[in-house]
């Protein structure tokens, strides 16, 4: 009888001197670069695209609205400034970009308008922690897709090209944001109590355990006293 070794041997022995045949998938590399980016476009297909797509629009279209109104409500403050002895003071802290900060690439001031808009649904309008996530989600996918792997990572101010890169979405004040709108109605809350309780639960039990172990000998008043404590 052969043993398997001897078969492994004999047939690797037929391949001896000969070169192996070379796997080839047919087509050419520019065919396959072409193909390969088509296959990536995968990514932006789907209902979950439309979805993304919705929020990307409306929110443009609230800022647009929003920032007319902030302008419209800026000149008639200085309209009457200008009739009344006392000058109340125009507010001018909004980024000149602002209104455009969620219309092309992304800007300084493109966080804070995400921000601010999950704020105003969330608590202003009374929505869920799944419309924060939704905004957070549509906006982050956004970016990412947006000019090849620019907006991807973290969100930074390049001092050599002058340009804002990264995502937005992964800044610190828009993250924040996202979290309080899922604490906005305690459920994290609670569940960071219980998580809590129970810590703490497993500490007195060590420290009871260490002052008044199972086999602690009681032999007088004192030390039964000490042990119904601890029971």
């Amino acid at each position: 009888m052969v043993s398997k070794k001897a078969e492994v041997q004999k047939l690797s022995g037929k391949h001896k001197g000969k070169k192996l045949p070379v796997e080839s998938t047919g087509k050419t590399f520019s065919a396959l670069c072409k193909e390969t980016a088509k296959n990536a476009k995968q990514i932006r297909s789907g209902n979950m695209n439309t979805a993304y797509d919705g929020i990307i629009k409306r929110m443009q279209k609230r800022l647009k609205d929003f920032v007319e109104g902030q302008n419209q409500a800026q000149k008639k403050g200085e309209e009457v400034n200008q009739d009344d002895d006392f000058k109340e003071p125009v507010d001018s802290e909004m980024d000149p970009k602002f209104s455009t900060c969620l219309a092309n690439t992304p800007v300084k001031s493109t966080p804070e308008a995400i921000a601010m808009f999950m704020s105003w649904k969330c608590f202003d309008e009374k929505k869920g922690k799944s419309t924060a996530e939704q905004i957070y989600a549509g906006w982050k996918h956004h970016y990412k897709l947006l000019d090849g792997d620019k907006y991807r990572g973290s969100w930074r101010f390049d001092q050599v090209t002058k340009e804002w890169t990264g995502n937005p979405c992964d800044l610190a004040a828009v993250m924040d944001m996202l979290e309080a709108c899922k604490r906005k109605d305690g459920e994290s809350e609670r569940n960071h109590s219980k998580a809590m309780s129970i810590v703490i639960m497993e500490k007195v039990y060590s420290w009871s355990m260490v002052v008044c172990p199972n086999d602690f000998p009681v032999v007088d008043a004192a030390s039964l006293a000490l042990k119904m404590q601890h029971l």
